[in-house]
């Protein structure tokens, strides 16, 4: 339905402005009343419930208010249903659209700031879909299977190449994956990198409680589980482990790993199918130029050193909506975007990401240290479903650890070996990114919370939740409770 709907919206001219079923009353209340639509399409009574209580549907832009649209039935409001009997009896041509039109507004997850409205145009859309065509062959025999929230980016862009290029695709859900990749026989899926650590995680714990190696059977067994049919893995919407990477390498299941965000429609780079390069996003795609710059000098820097990316090219935004100066601290009047993450580009033009510039702790005596090198590292134990290092102004460095449910009882002596192993008593770990605390969590993150839909930490609203329990981690805290 969604995606009937937004092609729908856009085909007329009209600009949708998405965003799914995770999203939380103060989010839909923010997005309302910063976006301003007339028209407010709602999936059930739950949504419908949360714009009236919002105050928007009664203040509007108008006398009459925006229209409120249902898709489920509900008694006394205007449905979908009742909207298409009404375009069938219309006959005006449908108007004309240029590049330049805006075709959507997406409110970014808000990870470390409150949602920014990205204007995409058809033309970001229509480049980004041109570039793809050519770096990740779908053709009519292939089969998407689709799990990700439609309006997001990365989903939304995966079902216009399909589309283009006559694919079928079918949805699923966390609940029904396991079941659907046995009946549907996807031979391509897209989806967060979340999803590959789970099927590689239930498969090694298979394993160890029947005692066996991961080996050829192990392999032959994913194959079976993802239908028998499956061509290649889509990751992006974050960092694929390299531990994970590698079990799918050796289980010869391809993966691959593409980089974008909301502000570039989304893809900037992706890996060429076919062509191994093994812990990189691949290169660029062939209508999009990057350049490192470095932070202090603001100068370019040559492959191999980390900087900042930059990018340029028909997927750029047109702009945060309604918001000039955040604008124009990411994007020059040239249509360069400072993507704002860590990365460099080795020889051979492949991409690597290393972090978020704006993720970095910076330690009382001035150490920069990029917290997701760690929390991956950490994840990598089996007792360990999340981490997040937290340490700014700090002297040194603490986490915040929900344990993986599946793994027994959450006892404090594992999870201190667990820190040693695999971060502190490693000799390429420096001494000032070593982990001095932990304080374990109890309820597991959720998208809409702790989350975004992409399965990406928010970590501004966790500081938030969780503010009594890193105040307790924090070093002055625990000195104070010494003495």
């Amino acid at each position: 339905e969604w995606i009937g709907l937004s092609l729908g919206i856009n085909f007329a001219s009209l600009v949708d402005v998405p965003r799914g079923e995770n999203s939380t009353a103060e989010e839909i209340e923010y997005i309302l009343n910063h976006a301003r639509p007339r028209i407010i399409i709602v999936e059930n009574r739950w949504f419908y419930d949360v714009v009236e209580k919002s105050g928007y549907a009664e203040s509007g832009l108008s006398a009459a208010g925006p229209l409120l649209v249902t898709i489920e039935d509900i008694d006394g409001v205007s449905d979908i249903a009742a909207m298409r009997e009404l375009g069938r009896k219309e006959n005006r041509p449908l108007p004309a659209v240029p590049p330049d039109t805006t075709a959507s507004i997406v409110y970014t997850s808000g990870t470390t700031a409150d949602p920014k409205g990205v204007e995409l145009t058809h033309g970001n859309f229509a480049g980004n879909l041109r570039a793809l065509v050519t770096r990740i062959p779908f053709s009519p025999e292939d089969r998407l299977l689709s799990i990700l929230p439609a309006w997001h980016t990365f989903e939304r862009i995966a079902k216009y190449l399909a589309l283009a290029m006559g694919a079928e695709t079918f949805h699923t859900s966390w609940r029904t994956l396991k079941e659907d990749l046995k009946t549907r026989k996807p031979t391509i899926m897209a989806s967060v990198p979340r999803i590959w650590e789970m099927i590689h995680w239930t498969l090694v714990k298979q394993t160890q409680k029947l005692g066996i190696e991961i080996g050829e059977p192990v392999y032959a067994k994913l194959k079976a589980d993802l239908g028998g049919r499956f061509r290649f893995a889509i990751s992006g919407g974050g960092a694929l482990p390299d531990h994970v990477e590698d079990f799918y390498t050796a289980a010869g299941v391809e993966v691959v790993e593409g980089y974008g965000l909301t502000e570039t429609t989304p893809v900037v780079a992706a890996r060429v199918p076919g062509t191994p390069a093994p812990y990189t996003v691949g290169p660029l795609l062939n209508n999009v130029e990057g350049k490192i710059i470095d932070p202090d000098t603001r100068e370019e820097l040559p492959p191999g050193e980390e900087g900042v990316l930059f990018v340029k090219g028909p997927n750029i935004m047109k702009g945060y909506y309604r918001c000039l100066a955040e604008t124009r601290q990411v994007l020059s009047e040239d249509g360069w975007l400072d993507t704002g993450d860590l990365a460099y580009f080795a020889a051979d033009g492949n991409l690597s990401i290393t972090g978020r510039i704006k993720e970095i702790i910076v330690l009382l005596n001035g150490e920069n240290i990029n917290p997701l090198p760690l929390e991956e590292a950490l994840k990598k134990s089996d007792h360990i479903a999340e981490a997040v290092v937290v340490g700014q102004d700090w002297k040194h460095l603490g986490v915040l650890i929900l344990s993986e449910p599946e793994a027994g009882p959450a006892v404090p002596d594992v999870f201190k070996r667990e820190i040693h192993r695999l971060v502190n008593g490693r000799g390429d770990v420096k001494h000032f990114e070593r982990i001095k605390g932990f304080r374990l969590l109890t309820d597991p993150f959720q998208p809409g919370r702790e989350l975004t839909p992409t399965m990406k930490l928010k970590r501004t609203v966790i500081e938030k939740i969780y503010e009594e329990v890193i105040e307790d981690l924090s070093p002055d805290h625990v000195a104070a409770h010494r003495h």
